[in-house]
């Protein structure tokens, strides 16, 4: 992203189902006075998206904060995620060994109901007849048993052609070791002029059901976001984009477009990115980001060692992609309120999105969330600072039906209505404190998003968890949060140390490392990490590249689990993550975190009081709930039994107010 952070523009997107939020990062005309370092601006805007085309509301944001011409875009796109999701994706050929064309069928041994009688049929990313076998076959010794020959591939060429897929999934056993057999098929495949995808090129792992359907969803998403991503570069040109990943850092667009599968979570992984750096701000290591916008709730762990995910749940599919630890709850401020066929009122996960919107906009008639807060009052009269009305009599006319359907008052639905939203959401953060051996009272939550604000304390009081955070750009944090990470670049090589010293697994790592260290820039840092697990079991830890492995290992496995085993461990793989531009990072998280620097008001200019406060109306000694608190992009409601106090560095901080 270039040498020096000086006169760059940095504009970072993250595009959602209701909203797009920018967050622009600009460096002034002048120096600070010291004449060190440039001062800069930071400001953001919020508009409606554009599903149809998401380019656009992105264009429309850069018009209105003025950021054409020369910089740098950060882009978190929910396109992939939606693909995958709705079925929508393109339409792949998957090419593997003969005998294991219905591997992705089969699965694991996992059920998502486990009492059911009659289980359904698993979703399949690939249709029978466009899973093709072909006769290749390498032994777990290394052993070729049988090669496809020119005659092989010929036929295979004319099946795919009749076939017609818009992509290629090539798959075959023991390529995490030996990824040149991939390698060949995809180069006879070539004459296709398809999009291939070599599972190996994405990840060099064991388990041929997670790395086949990682590959296979990564191929169905190259039609649909290649021309995405293609259609806007030339509408931004010339500012390059990078993408958020899943696993947090920025790739370049080039990238992004080979392995779409890694930015498929791009804007949730900018919120854990912000949380966990707004956490630390505040002086607690240990956090949960809560990330509630208009279709759905992200949940994160944020804090702590280093930890990244393995695997990842996307609707009906396990991937193996590697992210934050993260979970998304289909229940957001425009999941539409419903009663099921039981007689029960139920909140989301379908979403009014951004057209129609909730009933409140003006736009539609479908009862959300979001009509039930602001019928309660827990919304002013128009968000975003003033500039978008709501509609009173449209929120009341759209949950009146689910009323005297239910038999009960207006708000009494609607309180019920927070309540069922406030259980779903709770499931999450239990998951990831008491769920991973954490003492809640020993956390903070960081709320943020258009919505995070108006169930923070109610969601903390459910889970035991003492302290809220609110940032300065709470609504658009998680594009925030892509100016926070780092560009990387992300390397995994398969192992097989099982008979190795743990001295020998060290000294193989390193030099893997120090390999590494000669391709990148001087200034980059290099971090290994080994993947262990007690030999026989199947649940596998990162761990940081240290002297002691298997002692970190217990370490990691008690923290994480409760308790420890008497059993060998062994080593499965080495990753390396590359942190390219450092110096830049650190620099534009400075920039973020040090502006503005909103003091608080003196007691002449504080209003008087009322239910309805702006965030430089709140002083920095605690004041008592209930209160409700406006910015310029999201709300915070301080429910009763809680206090607010402004922190210097512009959070507000809200607490459980212990009883006496």
């Amino acid at each position: 992203m270039g040498k020096t952070l000086k006169r760059t523009k940095y504009l970072a997107v993250d595009t959602g189902g209701t909203f797009t939020d920018l967050v622009l990062l600009d460096p002034a005309e002048r120096g600070e006075p010291n004449g060190d370092s440039p001062s800069w601006s930071v400001q953001s805007a919020k508009v409606l998206s554009t599903p149809e085309d998401p380019s656009q509301a992105i264009l429309q944001g850069i018009r209105l904060l003025g950021a054409e011409g020369e910089g740098v875009l950060l882009h978190g796109s929910t396109i992939g995620l939606n693909a995958l999701l709705t079925g929508s994706q393109a339409r792949v050929a998957l090419v593997t060994n003969e005998g294991f064309e219905d591997i992705l069928e089969i699965g694991r041994q996992t059920r998502s109901e486990l009492y059911t009688l009659h289980v359904g049929p698993r979703p399949v990313l690939v249709p029978r007849e466009l899973r093709l076998g072909i006769p290749e076959r390498r032994l777990p010794d290394g052993r070729i048993l049988r090669q496809v020959t020119k005659r092989d591939t010929h036929a295979l060429l004319d099946k795919i052609r009749a076939l017609r897929p818009d992509a290629l999934a090539i798959c075959l056993l023991h390529s995490y070791a030996f990824p040149e057999d991939e390698h060949r098929i995809a180069e006879a495949l070539r004459p296709l002029g398809l999009p291939i995808t070599c599972s190996a090129d994405l990840m060099h792992r064991h388990r041929e059901f997670e790395r086949f359907q990682t590959a296979v969803a990564n191929a169905s998403l190259i039609p649909v976001m290649g021309p995405y991503l293609q259609s806007l570069a030339q509408k931004v040109h010339p500012k390059p984009i990078y993408l958020a990943q899943n696993e947090g850092g920025l790739t370049p667009l080039n990238q992004a477009q080979r392995a779409p599968i890694r930015v498929v979570l791009s804007g949730p992984s900018g919120g854990a990115a912000a949380a966990k750096t707004w956490a630390r701000a505040c002086g607690y290591e240990m956090a949960l980001g809560f990330d509630m916008g208009g279709t759905s709730a992200d949940v994160a762990l944020c804090g702590g060692p280093t930890e990244i995910e393995d695997e990842t749940q996307i609707g009906p599919f396990a991937l193996a992609l590697p992210s934050v630890p993260l979970i998304t709850v289909g229940c957001g401020g425009g999941s539409i309120l419903h009663i099921d066929q039981g007689g029960a009122l139920r909140v989301g996960p379908e979403s009014a999105g951004a057209h129609p919107g909730p009933a409140c906009y003006g736009k539609g008639q479908l009862p959300t969330l979001t009509d039930a807060h602001f019928i309660l009052g827990r919304l002013p009269s128009s968000l975003v600072d003033g500039s978008f009305p709501l509609q009173i009599e449209a929120a009341r006319k759209a949950i009146e039906p689910l009323a005297k359907q239910l038999g009960t008052s207006l708000r009494a639905t609607c309180e019920a209505a927070l309540e069922i939203a406030d259980l779903q959401m709770a499931r999450p953060l239990r998951r990831f404190s008491v769920g991973r051996g954490l003492d809640p009272a020993e956390l903070a939550l960081v709320a943020f998003g258009g919505a995070g604000g108006l169930h923070a304390c109610r969601l903390a009081t459910l889970v035991g968890i003492p302290t809220v955070l609110i940032p300065p750009r709470a609504g658009v944090l998680s594009a925030e949060g892509m100016l926070l990470m780092p560009e990387i670049q992300e390397q995994d090589l398969a192992l097989t140390l099982e008979e190795m010293e743990e001295s020998q697994a060290i000294k193989k790592a390193n030099l893997l490392l120090k390999q590494i260290s000669k391709q990148v820039p001087k200034e980059a840092k290099v971090h290994g990490f080994i993947s262990l697990r007690y030999k026989g079991s199947d649940t596998e830890l990162w761990v940081p590249l240290q002297k002691n492995l298997r002692k970190a290992f217990h370490r990691s496995f008690q923290r994480r689990f409760g308790f420890t085993q008497d059993l060998e461990v062994e080593c499965l793989r080495i990753r390396a993550r590359v942190e390219l531009h450092p110096m830049q990072r650190r620099k534009r998280t400075h920039c973020v975190l040090s502006f503005p620097p909103c003091n608080p008001p003196t007691v002449k200019d504080s209003p008087a009081p009322s239910n309805f406060l702006k965030r430089r109306h709140i002083g920095t000694e605690p004041r008592k709930g209930p209160v409700t608190i406006l910015d310029p992009n999201t709300t915070t409601v301080v429910e009763k039994g809680w206090s607010v106090q402004y922190n210097p560095n512009g959070c507000l901080i809200l607490h459980k107010i212990k009883p006496d």
